[in-house]
């Protein structure tokens, strides 16, 4: 177990794909925590809910190339689903790699 780890530990010097750090993730996450310092937490659990939920959405997408305002309204769109979302993703990744 331990030299299955080591052999993986520097992999990302020989495949520049992978970042060294996990900063990305904890950037995604500073916003919200300036957020909640700022505004003393939330009143209530939906308020909460719905917070984590919007820049859960936001966060994701934006890594996928869309920005903010087209993933809200493709999460709150009714007519269109998660699936409509996750084949423009699809599309956009397919033409990204021609």
């Amino acid at each position: 177990m331990a030299i299955e780890l080591r052999e993986n530990l520097f992999l990302f010097l020989d495949d520049h794909t992978i970042p060294p750090t996990n900063n990305s993730s904890e950037q995604a996450l500073r916003w919200s925590v300036i957020f909640r310092k700022v505004t003393n937490g939330f009143r209530s659990d939906w308020e909460r809910d719905l917070f984590a939920a919007v820049r859960s959405i936001v966060n994701t997408v934006k890594r996928q190339g869309f920005s903010a305002f087209e993933s809200i309204l493709i999460a709150l769109n009714p007519l269109d689903s998660l699936f409509s979302m996750c084949c423009a993703i699809t599309s956009k990744l397919c033409q990204s790699n021609f």
